[in-house]
């Protein structure tokens, strides 16, 4: 993984394989920080989703520190993306054309919202009713196991989109 952060695969000159390769090929900068920055949504769903069990205005103190720490790490400065080539008439479109795309992407974005937040409340339901002791903290693992994969399934998708 090393030489794939330093460009270079060793004297084959070829892409890795695995996870690696996957990322790699699809444009992904480098699999740490796709790790990372999968890990820290995690990290903060699991956050979020654990401070439902403390009282008002803990819980909300607690959410606002979550939100504060989220926006420290979001990247900013001099880093901006890679210009994407121009696109000639020869080439042709690939993927969602027109309006399409924004309506598949909200669409998408609201499927997901729903399907969490019902997911989420049966989960809660479930835990409460098998009497565990800390169900919002049961809860927040769960949610922060999904928030990983789904991040990762994200990326995966974004480092796939040819030039729109």
């Amino acid at each position: 993984m090393l030489a794939a952060a330093q460009g270079g695969f060793g004297a084959v000159g070829r892409a890795p394989g695995g996870l690696v390769g996957f990322f790699y090929r699809r444009g992904m900068r480098t699999v740490p920080r796709a790790l990372a920055w999968a890990s820290a949504q995690a990290v903060y769903v699991g956050a979020w989703v654990a401070a439902g069990e403390l009282s008002t205005g803990k819980r909300r103190l607690a959410r606002v520190g979550i939100v504060a720490a989220a926006y420290g790490l979001v990247p900013t400065g001099p880093e901006t993306p890679e210009p994407r080539p121009a696109r000639t008439p020869a080439q042709p479109r690939t993927g969602l054309a027109g309006a399409a795309k924004p309506v598949a992407v909200a669409a998408s974005g609201v499927l997901l919202m729903v399907g969490r937040h019902r997911l989420r409340n049966r989960w809660l339901a479930g835990l409460a009713r098998s009497g565990h002791s800390r169900p919002h903290v049961a809860l927040a693992v769960r949610m922060g196991a999904l928030a990983l994969v789904i991040s990762l399934i994200d990326q995966a998708i974004r480092s796939t989109d040819g030039p729109s």
